[in-house]
């Protein structure tokens, strides 16, 4: 069974990073995501419609589960991602 986390970026859906069901993590941005001007999560993750595979996702899957630490006190800006966790 897959897991999907959905990221956020400025109040919107980015896009999901999915653990495929050999581990392997994808990073696709929401096809949503597209419309008007829109930014890149990390230089790593550029805007595109193709998936990213698991070397190029799984460094920013790091990042988003530190992000949802509790433990942990990030500035409230909005050009940070927010992400919804699912089993970080």
């Amino acid at each position: 069974m897959s897991r999907v986390l959905d990221v956020f970026l400025q109040d919107g859906k980015a896009g999901e990073l999915k653990q495929n069901e050999d581990a392997s993590l994808t990073f696709t941005y929401a096809g949503n995501y597209f419309a008007g001007a829109p930014l890149a999560l990390s230089e790593a993750l550029p805007v595109q419609k193709q998936s990213f595979i698991d070397r190029v996702a799984r460094p920013f899957s790091r990042v988003a589960c530190l992000m949802h630490a509790p433990d942990v006190v990030w500035p409230q800006r909005s050009a940070y991602p927010r992400v919804t966790p699912s089993g970080c």
